[in-house]
């Protein structure tokens, strides 16, 4: 387990990311604040950009292929060097790596693996959140015409009044499942039948809590599933989605959650931006 301690400058990270190799771990909050952290064969902070605007957030961060740039939401055409930090503009033809969730403007939308699908969540899940499931097959031009599924969910055949306030967290790797998080409950939820195929109850009110953070992950090969809840990280065997005991690494207010892209490491981040990275085997 290697741990890195809060930062004043770079604090409340609602994003966390992996480069390729799962070498270097870049964390992102509040104020566009971005750092960058080398696991290996030093644990050391290599730097951060600091934050210059209180109210923007980013939804997302990108490794390119080989691990060299890293690129934020919120400016897409901005590139930074993943071991120096230093910025550069990314040209229209050398940005066909950028995948689609880093449109700017959205700050919770995840496409399925194969891109058919993607889930995206507007607004504030206590009041006017809504949450739109689309299928792309529909329509090329997915931001006008797509054809957008409004839940309610399905179980034995009754809809669930969870529709507007539910937020989705995650798609599976090579399943058609989707996680959704409503109040203190989480729903595997099968596509596009929108079945719920298992249920996972949650000790804090999930749903309202992860508008803008990302505490949700599958594992690469798709045999497990770690969900941040309060400070523990639980984890669940899939498909048979029985628990396993839950990690604790003693921090709170954890905000994101990330696995390598080679299954090998996890890591979360909170809102101190306290980082704290460990061997999933």
């Amino acid at each position: 387990m290697i741990r890195f301690p809060q930062s004043r400058k770079a604090h409340q990270a609602g994003y966390i990311a992996f480069s390729p190799d799962g070498n270097l771990v870049a964390t992102a909050g509040r104020g566009l604040a971005v750092r960058m952290f080398q696991l290996y064969p030093e644990k050391k902070l290599l730097w951060i950009e600091q934050p210059y605007s209180h109210d923007a957030r980013i939804g997302a961060l990108h490794f390119s292929p080989d691990g060299a740039y890293l690129v934020r939401q919120w400016d897409i055409k901005t590139i930074f060097h993943a071991l120096t930090g230093t910025k550069s503009r990314v040209p229209v033809k050398k940005r066909n790596w950028l995948p689609p969730e880093l449109t700017p403007g959205w700050w919770l939308r995840f496409y399925s693996p194969n891109l058919q699908w993607y889930a995206e969540y507007h607004g504030n899940p206590l009041y006017d959140g809504e949450f739109l499931l689309w299928d792309r097959r529909q329509a090329q031009d997915i931001t006008e015409n797509g054809q957008a599924i409004f839940l309610p969910l399905f179980e034995d055949g009754k809809p669930l009044p969870i529709h507007s306030r539910s937020v989705p967290l995650a798609f599976h790797p090579k399943e058609p499942w989707l996680l959704v998080a409503y109040d203190h409950q989480g729903f595997i939820v099968e596509l596009p039948t929108l079945k719920i195929i298992a249920s996972l109850p949650f000790h804090s009110a999930l749903a309202q809590n992860v508008a803008e953070t990302h505490v949700a992950a599958f594992t690469p090969e798709g045999r497990r599933l770690l969900i941040v809840d309060n400070s523990l990280v639980r984890i669940w065997e899939v498909p048979s989605f029985v628990e396993q005991p839950s990690l604790d690494w003693k921090i709170n207010h954890v905000m994101s959650l990330a696995v390598s892209p080679d299954g090998l490491k996890a890591g979360i981040a909170n809102r101190r931006g306290q980082v704290v990275v460990w061997d999933l085997d």
